[in-house]
């Protein structure tokens, strides 16, 4: 990592937080069922309420960065993450535990964009795609890390899950440490100085309809991956984790190597990820068999790795350094929406295909590929655009 590793590597842990704010309480969900048994189905809050509170805290953040120091902001919002996750196994109390989780969440989304919005800002060219991909991969490779810490601690007592949170208190001593006090966007005068259009412009507008969509899709498999190989007998749930887990190695294979994949393709890589989720679910829509699935798991995990990463990128590139931030929380709040919007779509999907999975699996596949025709026209309609208005991009980047 250079001179600057200890930077890096701070940035990189601080983009785990959502994905262990979800690993570590999926293991342990059987046991607080059994804990609070009135709970009914207020027991999915527990997963779905910290994300309802992270798209506000996304947002809001973004535009604060205008004002507050990014580092002030990272500090602030590790502490509130770390708190809120410790907090909801200290008090045997169903209505405490969801206060802590949304506690938890306003942290998460607070520090969502925010390593991104640092990369953005103090790397340039490969280095900053690099550390995009990098980004992505530390957070796949955390997920599976806390999984496994949550389950092994849960057998023991689900409580002491909660207090793993605690390891964030040593990052928050490594952000103070290792990352710059950079001034707030609007009293930057790096920033400042070289932006001539203060507009996000219809490229973000682009990206954050094609990330919507594309999350919209991904959602699919890990929402019905179990439902599906169990419903219709072809493994039991064991089968259907190691589904999982292959498509959350391969992104982050992936996002490793996201560098590499960005700088053989270029612009046409959200193509080649939008038609790999093609292949992925309609060999899911055929499948009747658990190696099926796997090679399935594996194809989709491509799109999971690289789509992101991509247009967290673009976005870094293609807008005025002082509104990075806000675009990269344009675009992640988009992503947690099209999560959100994976149930309204899959009732579409079944009101046309039929509602057997494989049905919607195909009709995932179909949208899928309307999505990667949209992209590939996109492409060719900006590029001349953006060699006549290359603002603060190489001319690597405008290719």
């Amino acid at each position: 990592m250079g001179k600057n590793a200890g930077l890096k590597a701070t940035l990189l842990l601080t983009s785990t937080d959502q994905m262990v704010a979800t690993s570590l309480i999926i293991p342990i969900m059987g046991y607080i069922a059994q804990a609070f048994p009135n709970a009914g189905a207020s027991i999915m809050l527990l997963m779905t309420l910290p994300n309802l509170c992270m798209v506000p805290a996304i947002l809001i953040t973004g535009k604060l960065c205008d004002y507050v120091s990014k580092k002030i902001l990272l500090v602030i919002a590790t502490l509130i993450f770390t708190i809120g996750g410790i907090a909801g196994g200290v008090y045997d109390n169903f209505t405490f535990m969801l206060v802590t989780r949304a506690f938890m969440g306003i942290g998460a989304g607070m520090l969502f964009s925010l390593p991104q919005a640092f990369i953005a800002q103090l790397f340039s060219g490969q280095e900053r795609v690099t550390m995009m991909g990098w980004s992505a991969a530390v957070g796949s490779i955390f997920s599976v890390i806390f999984n496994m810490i949550s389950g092994t601690l849960g057998v023991i007592n689900w409580h002491y899950c909660f207090y793993a949170f605690a390891v964030y208190f040593l990052l928050v001593m490594f952000q103070i440490a290792k990352v710059p006090n950079l001034p707030p966007e609007k009293k930057d005068e790096t920033l400042q100085r070289d932006t001539k259009d203060d507009k996000l412009g219809f490229r973000i507008v682009f990206f954050s309809i094609a990330i919507f969509c594309m999350f919209t899709l991904l959602c699919f498999l890990t929402v019905d991956i179990s439902l599906f190989v169990i419903g219709e007998n072809l493994g039991t749930s064991v089968q259907a984790g190691i589904a999982s887990s292959i498509l959350t190695l391969t992104s982050f294979a992936m996002a490793s190597l996201f560098a590499f994949w960005f700088k053989i393709f270029k612009r046409y890589l959200p193509v080649v990820s939008a038609l790999a989720m093609v292949v992925g679910y309609f060999v899911l829509s055929h499948a009747y068999s658990m190696s099926t699935i796997y090679i399935g798991a594996v194809i989709i995990g491509i799109t999971s790795g690289s789509f992101g990463p991509y247009f967290m990128t673009r976005a870094s590139i293609v807008v005025p350094k002082s509104k990075q931030t806000l675009a990269i929380a344009i675009i992640s709040t988009c992503m947690f929406v099209g999560m959100f919007a994976t149930t309204y779509y899959g009732m579409f999907l079944a009101s046309i295909f039929g509602s057997s999975y494989r049905n919607i699996f195909f009709g995932v596949s179909i949208s899928a590929l309307i999505l990667a025709i949209a992209i590939l026209i996109y492409i060719p309609l900006t590029q001349r655009f953006e060699a006549e208005n290359p603002q603060n991009m190489t001319a690597e980047e405008v290719k």
